[in-house]
């Protein structure tokens, strides 16, 4: 088992065996991930149960005062039905509170090892701007160097607000426009005004060079860290 989906925990089958194999099937995917320097979209999807865990943990009292109670007597005169606890005869709610407490530490344990691992892969990219960077740094240009040839993205920053209207949230969208071969010593700000020059679309005057130490993977590593640079940069 690799993934977990949505309230995984509380769903049948109630057995800690069987479940704590799924935990370890989740985390054992990840890390292979993690291991290999794979970061994005697996990290938001550990953040999202280690938040759905937590979420539980704190609703769970509130949860059992309401499901785990029956009534001993209504007090007619202050208008109160009094209840009292009812013994859990299947077990379930004791087998959810051992699987809980097993997947929070199991989990944690992998989001520790998956946050040190990208800190340190954090440090090996270099981003840098070309040339004077103008006042809007709403839309500009990527230039990822590679051994001999470049790889060329527009980008624009955007708002995006979730369904429900509750949230919303700076996000950097990207278009790939080219890749281009280049020589030892490439002229990047000749490439940067050629770009511009020559672009279909609006791409701005801004342009951000991005180097690595380390080979690592695009899409799910380097494009994010570039993407969460731009936005704060943005701030």
């Amino acid at each position: 088992m690799t993934i977990l989906k949505d309230n995984w925990f509380l769903q049948p089958v109630f057995d800690f065996e069987y479940k704590s194999y799924q935990v370890l099937g989740y985390a054992q995917y990840l890390n292979s991930h993690f291991d290999n320097w794979r970061f994005f979209p697996y990290i938001d999807s550990l953040q999202k149960r280690l938040a759905e865990l937590s979420a539980y943990r704190d609703a769970k009292s509130n949860m059992e005062e309401k499901l785990h109670r029956d009534i001993a007597s209504i007090d007619l005169k202050n208008k109160k039905i009094i209840k009292v606890p009812v013994e859990d005869k299947t077990g379930i709610l004791d087998e959810i509170q051992h699987t809980l407490e097993f997947a929070q530490k199991q989990l944690k344990t992998c989001y520790s090892h998956a946050h040190a691992e990208f800190e340190s892969v954090k440090k090996e990219v270099q981003i840098t701007p070309i040339g004077i960077t103008g006042p809007n740094s709403s839309q500009g240009l990527i230039l990822f160097r590679k051994p001999k040839q470049m790889r060329i993205y527009a980008y624009s920053l955007r708002m995006v607000v979730r369904p429900d209207g509750a949230d919303k949230y700076k996000d950097l969208k990207t278009n790939y426009l080219k890749a281009i071969s280049v020589g030892i010593f490439p002229d990047f700000h000749q490439i940067k005004w050629n770009i511009i020059q020559n672009a279909a679309m609006e791409v701005g005057t801004n342009a951000y060079l991005v180097d690595c130490n380390l080979d690592l993977p695009h899409f799910e590593t380097v494009m994010p860290i570039v993407k969460n640079y731009l936005i704060e940069r943005a701030q």
